[in-house]
């Protein structure tokens, strides 16, 4: 049986308790206030961890329960909502980590946990015309160095950006028919015009391994007009498929200025139906 001399807890959250426990013991404290009284930060001994962390293997918490602690951490109620890293503890967090080599099975429950899960319209958005520093670049780069993908991660890996699943799905646009306007002879005109040079990169046809793409300014296949085609390398030309919008204002802009193109009334035209 407990003292029935009863005293306020130290930590100052107003309630009481007995003075004298059951063992005679004299406790200032309710059980776990200590902890975060007066400053002082609770550590266990290694020995105490080791025991706690024994006594959760093999435990399963229920659908419920991890739905309940979940909620419970989302959003303002995040002990970290509203913080955000510096530099230098992102820069620590990325050496602690580095050299570390998950197993299989851990690997495998990644893959499963992030299977399903679709980034969203707004991240799409921040993503697309987004350009990485030359620093990240070299990162990524050195990191996969080495690397040898298998035939069947390459063919998931295709799979999953295939179709409607790509970021840069427009529709189906690509199987569109081109105009009949469209011929050997008509592109061959265009790389004339722009000295058989990528208006991008300034690399010529001769430096390339294959002839020069002929892109659509304004991405409309039927569009043939002069004044709407450019000449790029390949690697410019892929480069367009993202931020479409400011390629379209950029090329017009940059023709404009070279050659003097002026807004034809029918592109006006060609662009409202199809937008």
């Amino acid at each position: 049986m407990y003292k029935t001399e009863l005293v306020y807890c130290v930590c100052g959250c107003g309630l009481l308790r007995s003075r004298i426990d059951s063992q005679d013991r004299v406790r200032r404290f309710i059980h776990w206030h200590s902890k975060n009284a007066l400053g002082h930060q609770f550590k266990a001994s290694e020995e105490t961890k080791r025991r706690m962390s024994k006594s959760q293997i093999g435990r399963k918490l229920s659908e419920e329960t991890r739905r309940k602690i979940s909620e419970q951490h989302k959003g303002e109620n995040n002990h970290n909502y509203g913080n955000h890293l510096s530099n230098k503890i992102k820069r620590k967090i990325s050496l602690s980590l580095m050299g570390i080599i998950r197993s299989k099975e851990t690997r495998n429950k990644i893959s499963i946990g992030k299977k399903g899960k679709r980034i969203s319209e707004a991240t799409r958005k921040k993503m697309i015309g987004r350009q990485l520093t030359k620093e990240t670049r070299n990162k990524i780069s050195l990191f996969n160095i080495g690397k040898k993908l298998s035939e069947e991660t390459k063919r998931k890996i295709s799979e999953s950006h295939k179709g409607e699943k790509s970021y840069l799905w427009k529709g189906g646009i690509s199987f569109e028919p081109y105009g009949l306007a469209w011929t050997e002879q008509l592109k061959n005109g265009v790389r004339e015009r722009d000295n058989y040079v990528c208006q991008l990169c300034d690399k010529h046809q001769s430096q390339l391994k294959t002839k020069l793409n002929v892109h659509h300014i304004d991405y409309i296949k039927i569009n043939t007009f002069t004044f709407n085609l450019i000449s790029l390398c390949t690697s410019c030309h892929m480069m367009t498929n993202n931020n479409r919008n400011h390629w379209t204002t950029f090329f017009r802009n940059y023709l404009s200025e070279k050659y003097g193109y002026i807004y034809h009334t029918k592109q006006k035209l060609l662009n409202e139906v199809y937008n």
